[in-house]
């Protein structure tokens, strides 16, 4: 392989955009400049080409999260996640409240999950109204809290600590998007109020649903073991639970596709982890209620393994959308002149 084909190869590594633009201007300035006989890219020029690759696409990655539009993303997924991890975290004290069993506050475990969910619930509340500041300082209050419990139950409950770790990962996007300063009041816009209503009361429902699954409790049953004694109990769990995905599935699909495609990334990664290990029972990441050696690596790898495939897949997705719209402009074009 010659010095110029080997060049090539090494341009790569650019930037399609800007290789396109400068590959030819770089390839001469390299070839000039490369000793007589040498035979292959020194090291020095591959480790400045590869850096400079480097810096170009992080720069591209962060221009694309910087993107304005990504205010209007953040402001609806906050109304969304408030809600979602408000009616989470409620359910067990809903439960806990219908069977008589009492508030424990002495420990980590009691105070960590108060604090989670009067977090956010509370955050969840000054959405609705538009007090950004006070949703921003209760969401990350919230987080952590759930980061002492994660903290507290690892030595101890390992199986409930990856069982739950699509909340974290959902609480922390939560609380980064609460961060994001927007016009008050502009996810309720963009989602539409009356979805925004249905959510609310759905999500009032969902966490309600815990009394339901506790009525069995209350007829002297210790423990849940198959459908209990009235079936109907978990179908109008499992229905208002559907209900809420409905709604929120027909809501997204009601919104431009901007902003459903970067609410989608978004949501990515919890819901990967909430269908990789969201179960105790079959969890691929627990053997025996410990956790496997690798457990550890896929609960902090995979969730940013999906949302940079998520981002790479909406970025390629939008740029496609963009060339067959200036094909068509083009061709419209062509057939007026003709």
């Amino acid at each position: 392989m010659s010095l110029e084909a080997r060049y090539r190869r090494l341009l790569l590594v650019l930037p399609t955009e800007h290789r396109v633009a400068y590959g030819d201007e770089m390839l001469e300035v390299m070839l000039a400049g490369a000793e007589p006989g040498q035979r292959r890219p020194s090291p020095r020029e591959t480790a400045d080409l590869v850096r400079t690759a480097v810096w170009m696409r992080v720069g591209q990655v962060f221009s694309r999260v910087t993107d304005g539009r990504w205010r209007g993303v953040a402001a609806v997924f906050a109304v969304i996640s408030t809600m979602m991890l408000a009616a989470e975290h409620l359910r067990p004290f809903v439960g806990d409240a219908s069977i008589g069993r009492a508030i424990v506050w002495d420990d980590v475990d009691g105070w960590s999950r108060i604090a989670q969910a009067s977090g956010w619930l509370l955050a969840a509340g000054c959405v609705l109204i538009g007090w950004r500041v006070a949703a921003v300082v209760a969401g990350w209050l919230a987080v952590a809290a759930e980061a002492a419990w994660l903290a507290s139950q690892w030595p101890l409950w390992q199986a409930d600590v990856v069982a739950a770790w699509w909340q974290w990962i959902l609480a922390v996007t939560c609380a980064i998007t609460l961060s994001v300063r927007t016009v008050r009041g502009h996810g309720i816009r963009l989602l539409g109020a009356k979805r925004v209503a249905w959510l609310g009361a759905l999500s009032g429902l969902v966490a309600v649903s815990m009394f339901m699954d506790s009525l069995v409790h209350l007829r002297g049953i210790p423990e849940r073991v198959g459908p209990g004694p009235w079936p109907w109990i978990d179908v109008v769990g499992a229905a208002l639970l559907g209900g809420y995905g409905l709604t929120l599935l027909v809501s997204l699909a009601a919104v431009d596709g901007w902003l459903r495609r970067r609410v989608l990334v978004l949501l990515a990664p919890p819901l990967a982890m909430l269908a990789l290990a969201g179960s105790q029972v079959g969890n691929p990441l627990l053997a025996g209620g410990e956790a496997l050696p690798q457990t550890v690596a896929t609960l902090l790898i995979l969730p940013l393994a999906v949302i940079v495939s998520a981002l790479v897949m909406v970025h390629r997705r939008e740029r496609r959308m963009v060339l067959l719209r200036l094909g068509r402009q083009a061709e419209l074009a062509k057939a007026a002149q003709d």
